[in-house]
């Protein structure tokens, strides 16, 4: 769903890592520039 959201509010996600054997996952996502704090 992420890979498919394309908005201007929105982060673009780049790439999913997955770790089949510590079954984590990581996400990859563009610079953000500002936080929301």
């Amino acid at each position: 769903l992420l890979r498919e959201l394309k908005h201007t509010n929105v982060i673009a996600l780049q790439k999913v890592f997955l770790s089949h054997s510590d079954r984590k996952v990581w996400l990859l996502f563009d610079y953000a520039e500002h936080d929301l704090w």
